[in-house]
């Protein structure tokens, strides 16, 4: 007795009902679309990637402290969204920064709020998502040290 081989449909064979016939004997195997969201970014790597964002040399303390807070957080961002994320994004921004006058660890705090909503420009280049956060956290409108860091790290509105 001859073993079958499977017959697998091209990608583009959106409709099993149009394939051709498979060969006496053989098994088909049909190809469906595999997601096209992209995978879950986690509390942790946003924190990271807002640290890498906000203080590019790594030598900032606070910022540092500011990713650590979040270092064992590995829950997808998205899942938080209704829930916890502002809360804790805020809790560890006052913890870090009670006056409010740190403003790399306020931005720190404002990009990762700001890419768990918009997850697939976790990659985009630093000027983009640094512009983009500002004007989504403060509405165009940042505390004057925010605006003085922006405009030292190059980001104009």
């Amino acid at each position: 007795m001859e073993q079958s081989t499977p017959s697998v449909l091209p990608p583009e064979t959106e409709d099993p009902g149009n394939a051709p016939a498979p060969q006496a004997g053989a098994f088909v195997v049909y190809r469906t679309g595999m997601p096209t969201e992209p995978s879950p970014v986690t509390l942790s790597q946003l924190a990271r990637r807002a640290a890498e964002l906000v203080d590019p040399q790594d030598e900032d303390a606070d910022v540092a402290e500011f990713e650590e807070a979040f270092e064992d957080d590995d829950e997808p961002a998205r899942a938080l969204l209704e829930e916890t994320l502002d809360e804790r994004v805020a809790e560890a921004v006052r913890r870090i920064d009670p006056q409010g006058d740190l403003p790399q660890v306020q931005m720190a705090g404002a990009i990762v709020r700001y890419l768990a909503h918009k997850r697939t420009e976790v990659h985009d280049d630093r000027e983009h998502i640094l512009r983009l956060a500002s004007r989504a956290e403060y509405h165009g409108d940042p505390p004057p040290a925010v605006a003085d860091w922006l405009v030292d790290n190059g980001i104009d509105g």
